[in-house]
């Protein structure tokens, strides 16, 4: 998959779930599994997308969360590394004051990583 399709992809998901009234949208590691796009490179096309997104016109306003979910270690170390990088923390007044970025410990409202474990 190309950079662009990866991109689309989430910029879709996003158009679709707040045309449908959703508030909130969770996303697992699109294409890096069986598909093989390397998780290096498709973490800061997924990043980049979601926060494009949300900067145009008042695509801010129609989600409440934007939730990163990812299963393994290593994909949280990645996430962890390149989520400030496109929603760095905000001390102040924020872009987007509902979606501040932050990587909990426990799953909270905003632009979050959460890794998940199995039940």
């Amino acid at each position: 998959m190309k950079p662009e399709k990866l991109r689309s992809s989430y910029r879709s998901a996003l158009t679709t779930a707040t045309t449908l009234g959703l508030r909130s949208v969770a996303f697992c590691c699109i294409s890096t599994g069986i598909y093989g796009y390397p998780l290096q490179q498709a973490t800061p096309v997924a990043l980049s997308a979601v926060r494009e997104w949300l900067g145009e016109g008042k695509n801010s306003e129609k989600l409440d969360a934007v939730i990163f979910c990812v299963f393994q270690d290593k994909e949280l170390e990645i996430y962890r590394k390149w989520l400030p990088v496109f929603f760095p923390p905000v001390v102040g007044n924020s872009p987007f004051p509902k979606l501040e970025s932050r990587v909990p410990d426990v799953p909270t409202l905003g632009t979050t990583v959460s890794k998940l474990t199995a039940v």
